[in-house]
């Protein structure tokens, strides 16, 4: 099982925290790093690098987390 390093993002710093994640592949990577915002709010966002070498962010947003591009509310 690969690990994954995510790169968390608290609110209230700039220091960035590493957290490290065993997971089958990026899907479940993407899948531990949303549950990983949703279970403390005190992180804005989290970004890991995925097996193909592309880093991919989701970050929290009021309505939803966007992963991978910014969420636009629909108007």
């Amino acid at each position: 099982m690969p690990d994954y390093h995510f790169m968390l993002q608290p609110r209230r710093s700039d220091e960035p925290e590493l957290e490290w994640v065993a997971a089958t592949d990026d899907e479940q990577a993407a899948a531990l790093a949303e549950l990983r915002l949703l279970m403390d709010d005190n992180f804005a966002a989290v970004s890991f690098e995925g097996m193909d070498g592309q880093v991919r962010r989701l970050q929290r947003d009021p309505v939803r987390l966007a992963v991978g591009r910014a969420h636009r509310p629909d108007v």
